[in-house]
């Protein structure tokens, strides 16, 4: 069971209700294609768009379950298995526990005051440098995920508002105080570094040369 309960995923929601990204609806630049918009060009279709709840927050979620399609994946060995070819997908704390996977039914028809958190983040994610370690620091950067459509905000760097981004970094304080999310990000962090190095901070602005 996560340390997350349902009341604080609620303080959080109610957190990022009053700000945003951006002072205008980023939808409009690229017909919604985060929310699985189907006459936005990609390469999968709308009923392959989902995201994974963050553990405990499956809790909040089930108040208002009918707007989204549920599924529930058990994390297996192989999950958390790193080959050749790919990466683990799941820290080894995930091992045998139940993630909830859900889609919107109508994309068009946003429950915004239900969003769950990964909708509300975007387009950002966590990233610890020297994870796992004393020196560990959250940073905040823009997301760098191989994404089945291509989001301006991302692509343009476009700035992000400042209170936002303020907002977010606060509520990954929050989520990393639960073991498994730290788990999570941690493993995403160190596989990053691998791969291309440190990543750029959007948050907090960088004053100095990251060590």
């Amino acid at each position: 069971m996560s340390i997350l309960t349902k009341e604080v995923y609620r303080e959080l929601y109610k957190k990022l209700d009053g700000v945003f990204p951006v002072p205008y609806d980023c939808g409009t630049l690229c017909g919604k294609a985060c929310c699985g918009v189907s006459d936005y060009d990609r390469p999968v279709r709308d009923d392959e768009m989902g995201l994974y709840l963050y553990p405990g927050e499956e809790e909040l979620q089930k108040e208002a379950p009918d707007w989204l399609y549920w599924s529930e994946e058990t994390v297996e060995e192989t999950d958390i298995t790193e080959t050749e070819e790919f990466a683990a997908l799941f820290p080894p704390s995930f091992l045998g526990r139940s993630l909830s996977f859900v889609k919107c039914r109508a994309p068009l028809h946003c429950h915004r005051e239900h969003r769950p958190l990964q909708c509300r983040l975007f387009p950002t994610q966590a990233h610890l440098l020297h994870a796992g370690k004393r020196r560990e620091r959250l940073i905040l950067i823009l997301n760098d995920m191989d994404l089945p459509y291509h989001c301006p905000l991302i692509e343009e760097e476009v700035k992000l508002n400042e209170e936002w981004l303020r907002t977010v970094y606060e509520v990954w304080e929050t989520l990393l105080e639960d073991p498994l999310v730290h788990d999570m990000v941690a493993l995403d962090s160190l596989e990053r570094e691998e791969e291309v190095g440190k990543p750029t901070a959007i948050w907090p602005r960088p004053t100095f040369r990251q060590a």
